[in-house]
């Protein structure tokens, strides 16, 4: 998503009516994903007995409406502030079970979250 905000706010089109910061208007760019996930976290590498890598992998688990949205403005030397926010909708993660269980080489894992979390 970052990278499309990105790509997009530089084009010709749009770059030029992106509204200035403080002048009490944005422009908003929304995505809306509808899963949720589980995130199950891995050792990667274990020498001597000490955890010194993880990873992590996500198991969907449910459906929920959540969007994200970046608001833009541009300061008075036309650099852009980008500032995002993620709401979750009518839908709710909580308490759906997971498509798998973790696997067993997993550390921890966190509940059912909307996709647009960051953890």
């Amino acid at each position: 998503m970052e990278a499309l905000v990105n790509f997009e706010l530089l084009s010709p089109s749009i770059y030029p009516n992106i509204p200035l910061c403080g002048s009490g208007s944005v422009t908003n760019i929304g995505f809306s994903v509808g899963s949720c996930v589980k995130y199950c976290f891995i050792p990667v590498s274990i020498p001597m007995g000490e955890l010194t890598k993880m990873t992590y992998i996500k198991i969907p688990c449910g459906d929920a409406c959540c969007r994200t949205t970046f608001e833009v403005c541009k300061n008075t030397n036309g650099i852009l502030t980008i500032s995002q926010t993620w709401t979750q909708g009518t839908n709710n993660c909580t308490g759906q079970p997971a498509q798998a269980p973790c696997p067993i080489t997993s550390v921890g894992e966190t509940v059912c979250v909307p996709n647009c979390q960051e953890i």
